[in-house]
């Protein structure tokens, strides 16, 4: 029962995150927010462009269908151990993006002083932390 609830959880938050970018690839005003788009000194670290907020909607999109098979297993296209090294990889990724790159992001970001990094730390961070565990553990604990 836990599995299944950790699961569809992830599903469902790894969905919303996609929905979410593809929200940002059809909203009319382009200035990107500062809470989720880190600032130094006033200007974006880099620019999101529509073309790179689609693609990387697209890879959540992927990536939720993705857990989805490795918990469910509902299509059944592809073997185990492709799965358990697919979960493993991105439950990796999502576990060094909450570590953060020593600068500007996760728990190990210097700068400190800007909408971003408040929003990081108490949300960004811990949501990816969270669903790189989750990754973890639907991959290995079924």
């Amino acid at each position: 029962m836990f599995y299944t609830i950790v699961h569809l959880s992830t599903v469902i938050v790894l969905f919303l995150i996609a929905l979410t970018h593809y929200y940002w690839v059809l909203k009319p005003d382009a200035e990107p927010s500062s809470k989720v788009i880190p600032y130094i000194e006033g200007v974006p670290a880099f620019h999101a462009s529509k073309l790179g907020t689609f693609l990387v909607a697209s890879a959540l999109l992927l990536v939720t269908l993705f857990v989805m098979e490795l918990g469910a297993g509902i299509i059944g296209l592809l073997p185990t151990y492709i799965l358990k090294i697919g979960g493993t990889l991105l439950a990796a990724v999502f576990i060094v993006r909450a570590i953060g790159d020593f600068r500007l992001v996760g728990f190990t970001k210097k700068i400190k002083d800007s909408s971003f990094a408040y929003y990081d730390t108490r949300y960004w961070s811990p949501l990816c932390a969270l669903i790189g565990l989750s990754l973890f553990y639907i991959t290995w604990g079924s």
